[in-house]
């Protein structure tokens, strides 16, 4: 089992950092992966992530290809700057 230091500051904001899970997007191509439950540490004031070795052995395993997905589906994938101008364009026109 992954083991993360019990109490940690974070290095971005000086927070606390606290065990959880998360998941954890990889931009693969042609199909990106995502990886949920993935145990780490977030800072309760910023939301900054810490995962341990192990997690990251994993992510790893997981990227390489060895691993079978425990489901396949579909990401919808979308570019933040057309989706600010389509909520810009829809603003301005009223819809």
């Amino acid at each position: 089992s992954a083991r993360l230091a019990s109490k940690m500051d974070c290095w971005v904001c000086g927070g606390n950092m606290v065990g959880s899970a998360a998941s954890f997007y990889i931009d693969t191509e042609p199909d990106p992966i995502l990886v949920t439950g993935v145990p780490c540490l977030i800072c309760d004031q910023c939301g900054e992530k810490a995962y341990g070795v192990a997690a990251v052995r994993v992510l790893m395993a997981i990227k390489a290809g060895p691993i079978e997905p425990t489901r396949l589906g579909t990401i919808r994938a979308y570019d933040y700057a057309l989706a600010a101008q389509s909520c810009e364009d829809a603003s301005s026109s009223g819809g």
